[in-house]
């Protein structure tokens, strides 16, 4: 439990991170609309500032997937701090407003990437018996360290705020270099010695962590073989066939009320032209009963 900690520690610290960038505008904007700002910013410079790190965090979501299925958790984790660093080191050293607008776009590039390697570490690093608490003090980090960057943006001229903020990701790069990879990510990859090496470092080697080994390789290998890819023409169709076969296709559309004795093309009419809706909502309006055709009967029989 001690070493799993350990490992979120990390995640919380980059969490933190989190909040202290995306509050960290309540502290500049009105430094620098003050008078005496050697940076000014208008209106237009402070909602490009503002919104630069939504730009970002469209590349980091992009760069998180492809470096968690390539790279491994670990090494995403350390890659995806790196931007958040940068960042605020640009914003620390700034002399305009370009500056700021770039180190808010890597700060928004650490933003996602960061939460979404942070998800799966939780996920794959810690028993599940304790998830649900790490998760929570996920958010609460975040929450305590956007209080923390409204009472600095007070307190501290927001050159010093940038600087503290970087703090909390040295941290966390520093315990990140510590772990092991994922064991699950090691599986994946077929490197299974490691893999068992990486688990007991993280759950210890007793009887009941080799039973949660066990059944990791169980289900990873359940895995591989239900994602083969078929090869051949013939192969593919008898794959959609299965597919289309299972009950986890056919029982949602038996069940529903809605598709019970209706071929599928009826069933595609349904949803598609409007009566769903018009039975949910109760519509009544003419032009809409026109478009979906007559009015559901709605007598309970």
């Amino acid at each position: 439990m001690l070493l799993q900690s350990w490992v979120v520690l990390a995640s919380l610290l980059c969490n933190f991170g989190i909040g202290c960038i995306m509050s960290f505008p309540a502290a500049l904007v009105p430094a620098l609309a003050a008078p005496e700002s050697p940076i000014r910013m208008d209106r237009g410079t402070a909602s490009w500032f503002a919104s630069s790190m939504a730009i970002g965090m469209v590349f980091g979501l992009i760069t998180a997937s492809y470096l968690l299925k390539k790279l491994g958790r670990k090494t995403a984790h350390l890659l995806s701090i790196i931007p958040g660093v940068l960042g605020w080191v640009l914003i620390y050293f700034a002399a305009d407003v370009t500056t700021l607008i770039i180190g808010r776009l890597l700060g928004g590039v650490f933003v996602m990437a960061s939460f979404n390697v942070g998800l799966c570490v939780v996920s794959e690093y810690t028993a599940p018996e304790t998830r649900g608490l790490l998760f929570s003090l996920k958010t609460f980090s975040f929450i305590a360290s956007t209080l923390l960057t409204h009472l600095m943006g007070m307190c501290f001229h927001w050159r010093t705020v940038a600087l503290i903020a970087t703090v909390p990701l040295l941290a966390s790069l520093g315990v990140t270099s510590s772990w092991p990879e994922s064991p699950a990510w090691l599986l994946l990859r077929g490197e299974r010695r490691r893999a068992g090496d990486a688990f007991r470092w993280l759950r210890g080697s007793g009887a009941r962590a080799q039973r949660e080994f066990q059944a990791m390789l169980q289900a990873q290998h359940e895995r591989t073989l239900n994602t083969q890819t078929p090869k051949s023409v013939k192969d593919k169709l008898v794959y959609v066939r299965v597919l289309l076969t299972k009950k986890e296709f056919t029982k949602p559309m038996i069940s529903l009320p809605e598709t019970r004795n209706r071929t599928m093309q009826e069933i595609e009419d349904f949803f598609v032209c409007g009566k769903f809706i018009e039975r949910q909502l109760n519509v009544d309006d003419p032009e809409t009963q026109a478009m979906v055709g007559d009015k559901p009967d709605t007598t309970i029989d």
